[in-house]
């Protein structure tokens, strides 16, 4: 026969994971690295790709759901975790602010040199994500990013 769910259970398997959880380690062995357009790919160990996952890891648990909206369109990781979602990086040429293309869950990632330069133009992505910006070709600022200070909720 078959088995009724608990709430808790039927949440799960439609909606996902609530609790956004993970480190360094597993953002590193699930993000696959892919070429842009022109070819060009990061390695494991480029600048840009760890400072995007020091920025992944030290975000709070609210702002790794923005990020997870950006580039998937769903604030939540699937049953199965990070494992499950299968995200990809591509080196950005075309702009300063990382692209997506939440379809193919691909990320367009630019050349940042410092965490404060990537951490300012991806929250700037974050917050205009939901008034279209940054999705593949629409690349306006529509909203400014609030301010870093305010409290936004653990991880």
């Amino acid at each position: 026969g078959l088995e009724i769910l608990k709430p808790a259970e039927m949440d799960l398997l439609l909606c996902g994971e609530r609790r956004i959880e993970w480190d360094k380690e597993s953002l590193e062995q699930h993000i696959k690295l892919v070429c842009n357009e022109q070819g060009a790919r990061y390695a494991k160990t480029d600048v840009p790709f760890q400072l995007l996952l020091e920025e992944l890891v030290d975000m709070p648990n609210i702002e790794r759901a923005k990020f997870l909206d950006f580039v998937t369109a769903c604030p939540r990781l699937p049953p199965g975790g990070l494992a499950a979602l299968s995200i990809e990086v591509a080196p950005e040429s075309r702009s300063k602010y990382p692209r997506t293309r939440t379809c193919s869950k691909l990320m367009w990632l630019p050349g940042y040199a410092t965490k404060g330069e990537l951490r300012e133009c991806l929250r700037a992505a974050l917050a205009n994500a939901k008034e279209g910006g940054f999705h593949e070709h629409n690349e306006l600022v529509v909203v400014r990013p609030q301010a870093s200070g305010a409290a936004e909720g653990g991880r």
